[in-house]
């Protein structure tokens, strides 16, 4: 559970993210590739690929977001500051991207307008620990943008909350 921007391991027990070491995911006949993180991850076909791009400031929040998220089949790339943002989004092409709306530097609003400019198609989870009006407000803009906007998170949020959105979301592809 995150609170207060901490990460406590003892109140959420997360699954052993899905680590491909050559057994289950090649009897599956799936190419097995270098993770851009840590670790090693199957290569999906680009038609099934489920791939997001955490945007946060705070280490704690992408280290928990990655856990969910791999737990659930993305291949996860994290992101802290602008430069990473715009080298993992060209490296990932990601179709999902889960922004937090308040950093230093280029805001989540920056990001935004980063995103419209490269018109982006990647759906958009944005999130933030402040008053829920900000979120509300974000996702106006990103819809105003032309931006897949698909839902928002308040800060602290435990396992379900991000797992939910992101199964919405990769169900929504697949239909």
């Amino acid at each position: 559970m995150l609170h207060h921007g901490r990460f406590d391991p003892s109140v959420q027990r997360l699954g052993k993210p899905f680590r491909a070491g050559g057994g289950a995911a090649r009897r599956a006949g799936f190419a097995v590739g270098a993770r851009r993180d840590k670790g090693l991850i199957p290569e999906m076909p680009m038609a099934m690929a489920k791939r997001l791009l955490i945007v946060d400031d705070d280490a704690h929040i992408c280290d928990f977001a990655r856990k969910v998220a791999e737990g659930a089949g993305f291949e996860v790339v994290t992101a802290s500051t602008h430069e990473d943002f715009l080298d993992a989004y060209d490296r990932l092409d990601p179709t999902v991207i889960l922004l937090d709306l308040v950093m230093p530097q280029v805001d989540g609003i920056g990001v935004l307008q980063i995103l419209a400019d490269r018109q982006s198609r990647a759906r958009v989870l944005i999130m933030s620990g402040y008053h829920p009006e900000l979120l509300r407000s974000g996702s106006r803009l990103g819809q105003g943008y032309d931006l897949e906007m698909r839902g928002t998170l308040h800060k602290p949020f435990g396992v379900a909350d991000p797992r939910d959105a992101l199964n919405a979301v990769a169900n929504e592809e697949e239909a």
